[in-house]
């Protein structure tokens, strides 16, 4: 990076312009990434409650509420219909307005940008490179795809963050489980070279 800047003020930078170029598909897409964040963990605790509530009906039929059963039953069909939802209305935002009209706004003002350069600044080497390095980036979409990226490590972390505190709520053992769990596929991926 030649211009010195930290990640954090460029990646800051890159969010403001970005929400203030697509307000509505910036908040509707960071919108559905916080709930893809809170989905999985809402899934693990219904999966959960569903699970034993039907384990106890096995157990004592009588004693045990159907329509616990069926209300958690529901839930998780309605969790997965919202997720469904948000994905199709995720999907349009991102493809439609992070990545089409900022690439094209971009496009556009560096246009004229250009336009307002002296003539005689084209002759320089550097703004001409300068000039092909910012063209490079919008055509190759750098910049939604660095709005995108970070929102999709946000939401991930944060669904790993809620899912390890509901698994704690069970059992604080759970977490160590959990990611034990995942250890073959990285020493798999290390053995194969990738």
């Amino acid at each position: 990076m030649t211009t010195g800047r930290k990640p954090t003020k460029i990646t800051r930078k890159i969010f403001s312009q970005v929400i203030k170029t697509v307000p509505y598909s910036s908040a509707v897409t960071i919108l559905t990434y916080v709930a893809f964040a809170v989905i999985p963990g809402a899934s693990t605790f219904i999966t959960s409650s569903l699970f034993d509530q039907v384990y106890r009906y096995a157990q004592l039929p009588s004693e045990t509420d159907k329509s616990i059963v069926m209300g958690l039953g529901l839930a998780f069909a309605m969790l997965y219909v919202l997720k469904t939802t948000l994905n199709a209305l995720s999907s349009v935002c991102i493809n439609t307005g992070i990545y089409e009209k900022v690439s094209h706004y971009f496009n556009r003002f560096l246009a004229e940008k250009a336009s307002k350069l002296e003539m005689m600044e084209f002759e320089k080497a550097e703004t001409l490179d300068e000039i092909r390095r910012a063209q490079d980036c919008v055509s190759r979409e750098i910049i939604p795809q660095i709005f995108m990226m970070t929102l999709g490590i946000a939401s991930s972390m944060a669904s790993v963050i809620g899912i390890a505190l509901i698994l704690a709520g069970f059992s604080i053992w759970f977490i160590p489980i959990s990611m034990l769990s995942v250890l073959p596929f990285f020493i798999a991926r290390i053995i194969r070279g990738k």
